[in-house]
């Protein structure tokens, strides 16, 4: 691809989400805060790790801090997208060899404090003044964490890994027809998830592709799975508005999706208003291959999952 894949402006958002991401490395320069984000910059809150927003650089380097006081880990970097329509920057990390430093939860024992890895997907919103306005933020969660936070340590991460090879950020490529049919994939999984309708879904994966709840856990593999999927959520989920990001890696191959969904579970009688970020995995065909979700619960898997809903 040519050298202006991307506008100037575009490559300075690249940038400045790159440096937000730096600082978990060196765990210590949260001066970057104060030059990439707005002085109102909000984190919003995922329902499980944070109940409310955190809003303002200081509470944002607050939020930082206490992160680096608490854990001794290992950051990397794996790949991230652009949305020129959204002024949104993608970015797909994970820290490995978590382990709560010395004193900072005492209550847990050897096997609850384990080393553990965390995959996370960030999405970045820049405002007109180019400096990140908003951070949608969801992650695994840490062996010590599904023990605190959770009713029962069911949630095995350990037997999925992202390969780093798959993963690598090659940079921008001139396949512009394999962008193309990836993002259709990518709009048309979105439009399955906002409608329920599944007829297209052979369309747009592969016979075995494969899905990943990287929140929750679990896994499934094969196209009727996910049709069988959807059927049963729509049994109960009546969504009355919903809206979309998508954002391909310069390789082309792979496409991140943030979604918002407000509507009802009719079975609970319950309001819900929840977000997602998804990557997905695709073939020199554009068709979807593996799936990476992370989404927030619903209210009334609050109470099911959580020790203090």
């Amino acid at each position: 691809m040519a050298e202006n894949f991307y506008s100037p402006t575009e490559e300075s958002w690249l940038k400045k989400a790159k440096a937000l991401d730096e600082i978990l490395v060196r765990q210590q320069d949260l001066s970057v805060i104060d030059t990439c984000t707005a002085s109102s910059v909000v984190l919003h809150a995922d329902q499980i790790t944070l109940d409310s927003d955190i809003q303002g650089q200081e509470n944002l380097k607050g939020y930082y801090k206490a992160y680096f006081d608490r854990y001794d880990y290992k950051h990397r970097f794996l790949t991230s997208a652009l949305c020129a329509q959204s002024r949104s920057v993608f970015l797909l990390s994970v820290d490995e060899n978590i382990v709560p430093k010395a004193n900072a939860f005492p209550q847990l024992d050897h096997k609850q404090s384990a080393p553990s890895t965390a995959y996370g997907v960030w999405k970045y919103d820049f405002g007109e003044n180019n400096l990140v306005e908003g951070i949608w933020f969801l992650r695994q969660l840490s062996r010590d964490e599904i023990s605190r936070k959770l009713v029962a340590d069911s949630l095995d991460y350990d037997s999925y890994k992202i390969t780093p090879w798959d993963m690598r950020a090659r940079g921008p490529t001139a396949n512009v027809p394999l962008v193309k049919k990836v993002m259709d994939s990518a709009s048309t999984y979105s439009k399955i998830w906002e409608t329920g309708n599944i007829e297209s879904t052979d369309d747009i994966m592969v016979e075995d592709v494969t899905e990943v709840n990287m929140l929750f856990g679990g896994k499934f593999e094969g196209r009727d799975k996910f049709k069988a999927m959807i059927k049963g959520v729509y049994e109960s989920w009546k969504p009355t508005k919903s809206h979309h990001v998508m954002g391909i890696t310069g390789d082309g191959d792979k496409c991140f999706l943030f979604w918002s969904q407000e509507g009802e579970q009719t079975d609970k009688g319950l309001n819900s208003c929840i977000f997602g970020l998804n990557l997905f995995i695709c073939n020199e065909e554009g068709k979807i291959t593996e799936i990476l979700g992370f989404r927030q619960p619903l209210t009334s898997e609050r109470s099911k999952i959580l020790k203090n809903p």
